[in-house]
């Protein structure tokens, strides 16, 4: 699944894993992919396209998918994830940035009974954020929650 240069693609493959393809928008001359492939003397594959045009027909379908850092990027995440469950045959495990109230889970659990307006703190912590293009940084326009 989409990445910038390839790394857990290729760990997959030194773990054993039989077939092994790296999937992204990217170009892999671009990333770093194609010249770590090359020094890593790997098989792994390169397919370049979009996570939104997945499917069983055009990939085939997979028993493990990682899906790593790359929901912030997406317009639409949840269509992202119905396409990769598409052509998922086993496991999927996908990794992304949350958002957390650490003061809290560092307090005791008994505090958590006597704490009053918790409500009120949880209010103004958004659980997603739309950014706009090059919000976040002034040179990648891909993030989008």
């Amino acid at each position: 699944m989409p990445q910038r240069h390839g790394g857990y693609s290729f760990e997959c493959e030194q773990r054993g894993a039989g077939e092994v393809i790296a999937y992204s928008l990217e170009n892999p001359d671009v990333t770093g992919f194609n010249r770590l492939k090359a020094l890593l003397g790997s098989r792994v594959r390169y397919v370049q396209g979009s996570v939104y045009t997945l499917s069983p027909e055009r990939m085939g379908e997979f028993d493990l998918i990682l899906f790593f850092g790359v929901l912030y990027h997406l317009r639409y995440p949840l269509l992202a994830m119905d396409r990769i469950r598409s052509v998922s045959c086993g496991e999927v495990l996908i990794e992304t940035h949350t958002l957390t109230s650490r003061h809290l889970l560092r307090a005791p659990l008994w505090l958590f009974g006597a704490l009053s307006g918790l409500a009120a703190i949880f209010r103004g912590t958004p659980l997603q954020r739309q950014y706009k293009e090059y919000e976040l940084h002034p040179e990648d326009q891909s993030n989008w929650s």
